[in-house]
């Protein structure tokens, strides 16, 4: 019909949908732009024009062509939230946040673009403020959404912000409550009690938790870690290498196991007995850092002979 002189805009705009349905989205980009020069005011066109410069990664294209529509329709969330995708792509992730930022004073962010903002946050060392667009994201979700937040509270561990990790936990229990799946439950008792043992708190009722998770699955290396761990900070390393020992036993864990007990032998000056559970340690999995401690216990127990 094009070629047949009947080019006009809302055929170049089919045709730009038709491409665009078919993923080849340059052929799209070309038509919707023909669509858009001859109805330069027609929103679906443009809209269609950004999601093909978008998935092209032509982001600042996007990003230009986005400003016009929260421009016309600012009450529109999904064009603030392709917005900051844009953003994000151009790696100016705090540009996004001040999209998502705009949506909540409109009253228009959810718990996905909270959760989002939670992730920009963290990724750029603001914890609190990535903590408290956690908490919104549960208080905002209609569906509950506790794997996503148990990944939150493992990024902010990871990073070293264990007061905010420890604050978004408390959250997902306060939100869920029982109605956390039985792997999510045991996975957030299991981070929480790696933050309380990280920080010097895992007292007794750390200890009962996780002998807890471990009775009830006596193959949970991670719980058998943790506990190792903990009797270590409380200066009962004999009780510790029991755990570590048990934690050796299952391949997933064996090598972090043989670490953590070579550690507790050195602690005891038992340097020669921990040699060969670094070695081992190694020949299962190479750690540069693992290396550099194995050279320096040998040494000590050279020392000792």
């Amino acid at each position: 019909m094009i070629e047949l002189g009947g080019g006009d805009a809302y055929s170049y705009g089919l045709l730009g949908y038709a491409y665009a349905a078919k993923l080849d989205y340059q052929a799209a980009e070309a038509a919707y732009r023909n669509a858009l020069l001859l109805q330069p005011d027609n929103t679906e066109w443009r809209l269609g024009l950004t999601r093909c410069v978008y998935k092209q990664n032509k982001f600042q294209d996007a990003a230009a062509l986005l400003d016009v529509l929260i421009e016309r329709f600012p009450d529109k969330t999904e064009f603030w939230m392709l917005q900051a995708q844009t953003y994000l792509g151009m790696k100016q992730p705090l540009r996004a946040a001040q999209n998502i930022e705009a949506l909540a004073l409109l009253g228009r962010a959810d718990a996905e673009a909270s959760s989002v903002l939670g992730d920009i946050y963290a990724g750029e060392g603001l914890y609190e403020l990535a903590a408290n667009a956690y908490v919104r994201a549960m208080d905002q979700a209609v569906k509950p959404v506790p794997a996503r937040m148990l990944r939150a509270v493992e990024a902010l561990a990871a990073r070293g912000a264990p007061a905010q990790a420890r604050r978004v936990a408390a959250h997902v229990h306060e939100t869920w409550k029982e109605g956390l799946a039985e792997l999510e439950s045991r996975k957030l008792l299991k981070l929480e009690a790696r933050l309380a043992i990280a920080d010097g708190d895992g007292g007794a009722d750390t200890a009962a938790i996780l002998e807890e998770l471990v009775r009830v699955d006596p193959l949970d290396g991670e719980a058998l870690l943790l506990l190792g761990q903990h009797h270590v900070k409380n200066g009962e390393p004999d009780r510790a290498i029991f755990y570590f020992e048990r934690a050796e036993s299952l391949e997933a864990f064996e090598v972090n196991a043989r670490v953590r007990h070579a550690q507790a032998l050195v602690g005891l000056g038992r340097y020669a007995d921990a040699v060969p559970l670094l070695k081992r340690a190694q020949e299962l999995k190479p750690r540069e850092d693992v290396a550099r401690y194995l050279e320096q216990v040998e040494r000590l127990s050279k020392s000792r002979r």
